[in-house]
């Protein structure tokens, strides 16, 4: 007759993490507090954190709309937004890969349709038109630029905060999401823009002072 064992089942890990859809197995999910342990900061620090990596990019992204060369902006903002992508990738440990990034770039900029993409390459192409073009052009290209950095920014952000990485992450599973966030980046951008504007007077000042102008 066979003996029950005495020995108690392990519990369950409370602090554990599901896996995000399409990652299975033990070795790619993650807890909690190997999450703190990893970076050296609780939660609510890497939240912090990431909005601030977020948010610095977006003023970047704002100043690249400035740029009067057609195109130039759009490739200055691309760089900008895979760098941000990779700083975000820093803080919450996970590996980096800049053709990934690129990528779902391209895929999150499709998803936004054919007039939002329209809307973005339009306003950057406008400014080759002289004067009324430049000054209509930079001005609606550093908002979407920054907006549209705002929104990857926030889907990577929760992505990886959810245990996800580069290669698991779905751009349809966070359209919405997405477009939420880019819609709430308007706001966001236009506000980096006023910010940016206040602050060139003060730098050229600056500049003048230490070139003894």
């Amino acid at each position: 007759m066979p003996q029950e064992s005495d020995e108690i089942p392990e519990a369950a890990d409370p602090g554990a993490r599901q896996a995000p859809p399409g990652r299975t197995g033990p070795e790619t999910v993650e807890t909690s507090s190997h999450r703190e342990s990893s970076s050296g900061m609780s939660g609510a620090e890497l939240t912090e954190r990431a909005e601030r990596i977020v948010q610095d990019h977006v003023l970047l992204a704002v100043i690249a709309g400035f740029i009067p060369g057609p195109g130039i902006d759009i490739a200055a903002a691309f760089a900008d937004q895979v760098t941000m992508i990779k700083r975000l990738s820093t803080l919450y440990d996970v590996p980096f890969r800049g053709n990934i990034a690129k990528s779902l770039l391209a895929s999150f900029l499709t998803s936004l349709g054919g007039v939002g993409a329209a809307g973005i390459l339009g306003m950057s192409f406008v400014k080759s038109i002289p004067i009324v073009g430049t000054l209509v052009g930079i001005t609606g290209t550093s908002v979407s630029l920054g907006a549209f950095t705002y929104g990857v920014g926030k889907v990577f952000q929760e992505h990886f905060a959810a245990g996800g990485t580069l290669i698991d992450l779905n751009p349809r599973a966070y359209r919405d999401y997405f477009r939420d966030m880019t819609r709430r980046g308007r706001n966001i951008a236009r506000d980096a823009r006023r910010t940016s504007d206040s602050q060139r007077p003060e730098r050229g000042m600056a500049a003048g002072a230490a070139t003894g102008s």
